[in-house]
């Protein structure tokens, strides 16, 4: 067998591969690496998603907190100003003060997308 053979090829002694036979063989070793390349990448996911849970979890509760504090600010400032000015004017003093804050937001929010987007040759 001489040292350019690749073992395992060899039908006969003496004979060396041809083409098509290193062809194959490298189809097959390529099939191969991608499918242990795969088993890495799924054992490496795996133990990532372990790790990454209770993170997951302490974001999504922080994320239901935000929203229970947001809905509780505007039922606060009800309670307190309803026996000050009444309940008719405080809820109209909660929701226009709540719909201009939503509205600033949203349009400070636009403009700061249409920049972030726009192209540096284009100076409107």
């Amino acid at each position: 067998m001489s040292e350019e053979t690749p073992p395992g090829l060899i039908e006969a002694a003496g004979e060396r591969p041809s083409v098509a036979q290193l062809f194959s063989q490298l189809g097959s070793e390529a099939v191969d690496f991608a499918a242990a390349e795969m088993a890495v990448m799924r054992a490496e996911l795996s133990s990532r998603s372990g790790i990454a849970k209770p993170g997951i979890f302490l974001v999504i509760v922080g994320i239901a907190l935000v929203f229970g504090t947001t809905i509780a600010l505007p039922i606060a400032a009800l309670i307190i100003l309803t026996p000050l000015i009444g309940a008719w004017l405080a809820l109209l003093c909660v929701v226009g003060s709540g719909s201009i804050t939503a509205f600033a937001c949203f349009k400070l929010g636009i403009h700061q997308l249409k920049a972030a987007l726009k192209r540096p040759d284009n100076h409107d």
